[in-house]
């Protein structure tokens, strides 16, 4: 029984508030971030930050600082990985029909690794119904 619901229910609108309306949903694994299994003091501790889901920017930073999506950690990383095999530069680019290009092989790359991604939804899915 929780004893405390009051301070528990303001804690997660705080939460909310934090997030501005975006989702609170991993666009890859539909981890939800809003609950956050351990303490504050826990993270702090272990120099960890208490925000679980993070921003990936679809067409890396340094070509287009405004496209992202909220990514939990782990597919943040494997979202970053695909970037990396698919040889995206990370550099800015200076000439504007290469940067362009690279934009282009970034959203490839994302959208290949978002595909496969929502294969393994699927499937979680039929074998939930099962």
């Amino acid at each position: 029984m929780d004893l405390h619901p009051n301070e528990k229910a303001l804690r997660e609108a705080r939460r909310i508030q934090r997030l501005q309306g975006a989702p609170s949903v991993c666009t890859f694994c539909g981890y939800k971030g809003l609950v956050i299994p351990v303490s504050a003091q826990w993270l702090k501790a272990r120099g960890c930050t208490k925000q679980f889901l993070e921003e990936h920017h679809v067409n890396v930073h340094k070509h287009d600082s405004q496209l992202t999506t909220k990514v939990c950690r782990n597919c943040h990383a494997e979202c970053t990985a695909g970037q990396i095999e698919a040889g995206i530069k990370f550099q800015f680019e200076r000439d504007v029909l290469e940067r362009t290009a690279l934009t282009l092989e970034a959203q490839a790359a994302f959208f290949e690794n978002f595909a496969r991604s929502q294969r393994r939804l699927a499937e979680q899915v039929r074998s939930a119904v099962k």
